[in-house]
């Protein structure tokens, strides 16, 4: 069973949620899509009536149980809007965000995550924060370059800093503009064991192999804190 709950004010999950129904599947994708307005009304039986006719509902189905009251416009209950950006699904055990473009009404910049479902374990139906960074680094895939003799794994600086590690990183490895790449031996494995203690697992890895690569010539790691 899956349970859905809306944000009171369209894409803002800062503001609130409604819960609105429940959907008799355990799929997060299907509770998504039968409650879409497209050819009717999810939220209304399977007849609408309008201007004196009645039509056949094709958005009704018998696998949703409506739990809120219907909204209404100028005296005719209109139902209840679609599913969207912003919004939460609940599948017994995880939240599901439905991730908006923007972080709250006021942002500038647009998440990384967007348009994304992302599992939640802050939600509140009066609102909640939505940390996107941290998501963008417990769903990323992290380069391992490796030549002949060395490898080293590529680790934007804003992940070091939110880790607590950035100060733990030896002149072993280089530093190119906001990226570390962590030597194999010795700062690779401080970087892990900090990501497994955030997320309780090690980071997603991919490896690129390079007969001559660039980044032995690269600065050696320095981190200097911005007070």
């Amino acid at each position: 069973m899956i349970t859905v709950f809306q944000s009171k004010k369209f894409m803002y999950h800062k503001e609130g949620y409604t819960k609105v129904a429940t959907v008799d599947t355990d799929s997060i994708a299907e509770a998504f899509r039968l409650t879409q307005n497209i050819d009717g009304s999810w939220s209304q039986g399977p007849e609408l009536s309008y201007d004196g006719k009645t039509y056949a509902n094709k958005d009704f189905s018998d696998k949703v149980t409506v739990l809120t009251d219907l909204e209404t416009y100028n005296g005719e209950v209109v139902g209840l809007r679609s599913t969207s950006s912003g919004d939460v699904l609940f599948d017994g055990e995880k939240y599901w965000f439905l991730v908006p473009s923007y972080g709250d009404r006021n942002a500038t910049e647009s998440y990384k995550t967007r348009g994304q479902t992302v599992a939640i374990d802050n939600f509140d139906i009066d609102g909640f924060e939505y940390d996107d960074k941290e998501k963008v680094m417990e769903n990323k895939t992290y380069t391992f370059y490796e030549d002949p003799g060395h490898g080293w794994v590529a680790v934007p600086m804003d992940h070091l800093i939110a880790l607590g590690v950035a100060d733990k990183i030896t002149g072993s490895s280089y530093l190119l503009g906001n990226t570390a790449y962590l030597e194999e031996d010795c700062d690779l494995p401080t970087f892990v064991r900090a990501y497994k203690k955030k997320f309780g697992k090690a980071p997603k890895g991919e490896t690129v192999y390079q007969e001559h690569t660039s980044i032995r010539s690269y600065p050696n790691y320095e981190y200097k804190e911005v007070v």
